[in-house]
Formats: structure tokens, sequence, C-alpha cells
């Protein structure tokens, strides 16, 4: 049977430590430093007696930097009764909290400039308890540890709290500021759980997050992810915790309306990207190059976490006026290539491309006008041959998603079709020329909207210069090209189009006898496809294909002159086609009126 807290517990100290341990003892293996998982089921906190507000005020007074052991287990007893959330609600935040921080103000202070090694881990061990204490106080639902899990939260959800999170105060900005400025002087396990608790904050309560935010918070963020690999060692989970932290402050400054804080914001992404394209001094570490790269795409691999929030567009164009897209073509241009992962850099910053311009026309003509496809194309070729991956993240930017789904999404930006086609003639090996003409196949003929995006966009111009590189591009490859150009011939085909179709390649218009065979195999492949564009296929379609997807897009009816009487009456047949995915067996749809 538990013991109970009785009305003289302040009287009797040495009741107390027995009360203290013998309650303590009974939950004590539920608590765990080392792991950042959140607590399983069976941990719940409904054994966890509630703690009258007295007896609260009576156990925080004996919080005392002089005695640690008698620290320790009060801060033990105290991450149990935060189990409880009634416990949380009480009240708890006001008594506890500025105790608890000027305990840990103190034990960092010492920790900064301990030298004995048996007292230093002492300090460590009860400040480590102490800010998982405060993450009980300021997280009660443990929102930050389930997203780290992949748990999407949404708002919905978090209004569904029943307790709220201890109100935090605003020393705490100060605190954050002074330890994560001087991190390196922290032992990493410590500076770990700093970090984590950062985020905990931010994830447990909107008006906190707010608080806890500030330019001091941010820079020794960002002061922890810059120092990375250049001092001793360091804990391999800091730099993704840290990157996970600067998510949330971006989503807190960027949700913030009164009073809006998009200066800091804008200073924020100036000083990431700063960091991303940020040579390193010459480093004690036997890889230093190795260690860049992995911490480049650490970075590179948050800006989609920062980009997944509410009211996207607004921080879209945040990220444009601070020239973010300069800043990550100006990264592969510094990156160095590396023998065991040559393009880890490009993919991962055609990746973060995708995910800015996805869904924005403005950005794609930002891009479009501040660094041209062509460029883009260019600074990739730098890098030598593309790889297979490569490849696959171009054509994911073309549709803005996975590229591979089954049926094929419509294609949302045509420019890196455009540039895959260019491209096409110089791949290294059969195989990624096979394979890109297959998917180009794929994708640009998957539906009338993108059929009608190619022509539009001029790639029947761009696929008869690849094809005119001639029999360099290898049978079946030519075949996939060939059957592409029917399917967009069949939108629209210009004279001047079908004159280079009907032309020979170079190599096959010599007078020699020896290319006979090729030119009548070439003649009889474009004769297929040119018949293929003229031959009705498939149920009566429409004339006209309109692209409704725009919200102001619409079909515009000229006025009837002369029309009798007050009414008027129009039709038309309109064959629908749905921008949801459909099975590919599905089949077509008639015509509706």
């Amino acid at each position: 049977m538990e013991p109970t807290l009785g009305p003289g517990v302040q009287k009797d100290l040495g009741y107390l430590q027995q009360w203290l341990k013998a309650f303590v003892g009974v939950f004590e293996k539920t608590i765990s430093l080392s792991s950042l998982e959140p607590r399983r089921p069976e941990e719940a906190g409904a054994e966890v007696p509630l703690l009258p507000l007295d007896a609260l005020h009576a156990l925080a007074e004996q919080l005392d930097q002089d005695d640690l052991d008698q620290a320790l287990l009060l801060l033990k007893l105290f991450i149990i009764l935060c189990r409880n959330l009634e416990n949380v609600e009480a009240g708890w935040g006001q008594v506890l909290v500025p105790r608890v921080l000027a305990l840990l103000t103190v034990l960092m202070a010492e920790l900064k400039g301990s030298s004995q090694e048996s007292h230093g881990t002492q300090l460590e061990n009860v400040a480590l308890h102490a800010l998982l204490l405060c993450e009980g106080l300021f997280d009660p639902y443990q929102t930050w540890r389930r997203q780290l899990t992949g748990e999407v939260i949404s708002s919905k959800e978090k209004s569904k709290y029943k307790f709220p999170p201890a109100a935090l105060p605003c020393e705490f900005g100060a605190f954050f500021q002074e330890n994560l400025q001087d991190a390196e002087r922290l032992p990493p396990t410590l500076l770990l759980r700093l970090i984590h608790l950062f985020g905990a904050i931010l994830a447990g309560g909107k008006a906190n997050g707010q608080m806890a935010v500030s330019a001091g918070s941010v820079q020794g963020l960002l002061g922890v992810v810059r120092g990375w690999g250049r001092g001793p060692a360091q804990d391999p989970q800091q730099v993704p915790l840290a990157l996970r932290a600067l998510v949330g402050a971006v989503h807190v400054l960027h949700a913030s309306r009164a009073p809006p804080r998009g200066p800091e914001l804008r200073t924020l992404l100036e000083g990431y990207f700063h960091i991303l394209n940020a040579d390193w001094p010459t480093s004690p570490s036997s890889s230093p190059e190795e260690a860049l790269v992995t911490l480049r795409v650490s970075m590179l691999d948050a800006i989609p976490m920062m980009l997944a929030c509410e009211d996207r567009p607004v921080l879209q164009a945040t990220f444009l006026s601070n020239n973010c897209f300069e800043h990550l073509i100006r990264l592969i241009q510094n990156s160095k290539v590396l023998d065991q992962d040559t393009d880890a850099i490009a993919v991962h910053v055609v990746r973060v491309l995708t995910c800015i311009m996805s869904g924005s026309p403005s950005a794609k003509e930002v891009f479009k006008e501040r660094i041209g496809y062509q460029h883009l194309q260019e600074v990739l070729q730098s890098h030598g041959p593309p790889t297979h991956r490569l490849l696959q993240e171009l054509l994911n930017m073309a549709v803005e998603g996975d590229h591979s789904m089954h049926p094929p999404p419509p294609i949302r930006n045509e420019q890196p079709v455009l540039v895959l086609m260019q491209w096409l003639p110089a791949l290294p090996t059969a195989e990624l020329r096979l394979f890109l003409a297959q998917r180009l196949w794929w994708l640009c003929d998957s539906c009338p909207a993108s059929r009608t995006t190619c022509v539009q966009a001029g790639l029947v111009g761009y696929l008869l210069e690849t094809l005119n590189t001639g029999t360099a591009l290898g049978a079946r490859c030519q075949e996939q090209l060939l059957a592409l150009l029917q399917a967009l011939g069949r939108v629209s085909l210009r004279p001047l189009e079908l004159r280079r179709l009907l032309r020979p390649p170079p190599g096959l218009d010599s007078e020699s006898s020896g290319n006979e065979s090729q030119k009548a195999r070439h003649a009889g492949a474009v004769i297929r496809a040119l018949s293929g564009m003229a031959r009705h296929r498939g149920p009566a379609r429409a004339l006209r294909y309109f692209d409704l997807t725009p919200s102001m897009a619409g079909i515009m009816v000229p006025p009837v002159q002369r029309w009798p009487g007050a009414g008027f009456t129009f039709h038309a047949w309109l064959c629908l086609q749905s921008s949801e995915a459909v099975p590919t067996s599905a089949p077509s749809r008639p015509l509706q009126r």
C-alpha cells in the first residue's frame, strides 16, 4: 500500500525522506532519461494520486541546489506526479516552474565550469531530471515525442486536449538563449535534452511556443547545427533534433498574427541558408566532406517539413523573398562530388525545389525568371552524367509528386519534361535512355491534360530534335519516342514539325547503298506514327479540350447578336474528366449532356 501525505510533512523531515523514497521506489522504473519515445499505455498516470497544492508548496521549498540528493528525489517525485494530468492543471506551473528554472540555471552554470568528473556527473543527472520535469509540465500530452515518431497531430485533435500546459515564464527565453549559445560547453546528453525540451514547449502549446521562440533561441539552434562535426564527440541525434526544433520555430513564427513576426522568420531562413552554403574550416574529423554532405542533406530534408503547414502559399512567398532558389542552385555548384555518393546534394536540392514550387504558379514563374531551367540543367550537368535517381527526381518535379503512381499523375510543371527530353541523347547508357523514354511516354500520354500541356509547351519540337540524333538512341528508345510523338501528334502537329518528321535523320540522308535498309525501317516507323495520329481510336471524343483546374478558368460563349424574346438556351456535349485518380481498367466515360 502506498504511503499517504500527512499534515506534518513539513515538520518531520525524516518522515518526508522516508515517504519520498517509498513513493518514488514504486514508480521510478517508469522514468527513462535515455529514451525520447512516448510513454507506453501501461505507463499512464491513472494510478498516480492527486497532490494537494499546499503539499506541493511545502515540497517545492525543499528544492535546493546545496543538497543534490534531496533535489533529485523531489524531481523524481514531481515527474511521477505529473503523469496524472490533473496535477498539472492544479496550478503546478506557478509553483514549480520558477524553482526548477532557478535550480537549472545554477546547475547549467556549474556544469559549464565543472572540472570534477564525479561531481559533474551528479550535476548532469539532476539537470536531466529537471529538464524531464519541465517537459511534463509544458507538453503534458507528449505531442512532441509523438511527432518525432511520425504521428501527425492535427489542430483539431489538439483542441480536444482537456488539460492545458503550464504557462511558460518569460525568463525561460533568456535561459534557452544563454545555454544554446554556449552549447559546446554543455555535456552532449544534456544539450540533447535541452533541445528536446525546446521542441516540446513549441509543440505543447501555442502561447508557450510564441514566448519560447526568440532571436536568441533561434540563433542558438542555428549555432548547434553550425557546430556539428567540429568539436569532440557529439550525440548523433543532436542535429536532427535541432532541425526539427527549427521546423517548429518556423511554424510558430509563420502562424503568429498578433503581432506578425515576418521579419524574425526571414532572419531565421537567412541564417539557415547561410549555414547550408557555408564551407567548413579544417576539421579534426577523418572525413569532413562526408560529414558536411550528411549535414547538408539533413538540412535539405527539413525544408519540406517547414513547408508542411497551414497557409502554405504565404510561407512559400517568404521563401521566395529570401532568394531560396539562388541559395539552392549555389549549393549544387559549391558541393564537392564524392565517389560513393555523387548525386546526394543534387537529388535533394531538386526535391526541395519541387516542394517550394509545388502548387504555386507564381513560384514556378519566379524560378523561370531568376534561374531558368536551362541553367538548372547546366548546373546539374557540371556534376557529371545524371544518375537514375536524379532523373526520377526531375520526373517527380514534373508531376509535383510521385511519378511512379498508377495511374500516372498529370503533368503540373512541363519545364522539367523539356529539360529531360533535351538531356536524353546525352545519357551515358542505353538502359538510362530507354528508362527515360518509357517514363516520358508514360507521363505525357497519361491524360488529355498532360498531352495538351506538353504540346502547348513545345515538347514536339524538342522530341523531334532528340529523334534527329539518329541511331545513337537505340532502336527500343526510338520506338518509345515515336509512340510519344504519335500521342502528341493527335493533339496538334504544325506543318514545320511535320516536315522535320519526314526529313531523314543525319546518317540516313546520304545516297549510300548501305543505308537502304535503315532508311526503310525509319520510313516505316514514321508512316506508322503518322497513321496512328490520324487513326480514330476509342469512343467519340470532344473536339476541344479545356483545362478548368485554375480558379478563374472558364469557357466564354460569344454573345448572340439578335435573339428573339427575353431568354435564350445554350447546350453543348461535354466529356468530363475528373482530376482524381481512377483505376487504369475503368471504362471511358460516355458523352454527357
